[in-house]
């Protein structure tokens, strides 16, 4: 892949190195691995366990400009739950755990 192509992976390495979970040398690293054999900059910082997985998917919700949720903490709705279906739901891979009647959200 060329570099220019993975500007998402080095965007979510920039909110990495933001929020203080990568420091500048590990985010150059990244960076250099993946330029010189094509490696994911992401996968390169799992697989030498330099950034948890949680904290990734946190960085990657930033990026995208998308409220994280932790669902070890938060607890789904039996009315949310029973607006979709469990086949919507996997297709989509989500899981509805609020409902909020005036705003139909």
């Amino acid at each position: 892949m060329n570099p220019a192509q993975d500007k998402d992976g080095f965007g979510i390495l920039d909110a990495l190195l933001a929020n203080n979970k990568i420091d500048k040398s590990v985010f150059d690293d990244a960076k250099k691995t993946f330029v010189k054999s094509g490696t994911d900059p992401l996968r390169y910082l799992l697989d030498k366990n330099l950034v948890g997985e949680e904290d990734l998917v946190r960085a990657k919700a930033v990026y995208y400009n998308i409220g994280f949720v932790s669902l070890r903490e938060k607890a789904a709705s039996p009315v949310a739950l029973g607006y979709i279906d469990r086949a919507t739901a996997t297709r989509l891979m989500l899981i509805p755990f609020e409902y909020d009647p005036a705003g139909r959200e």
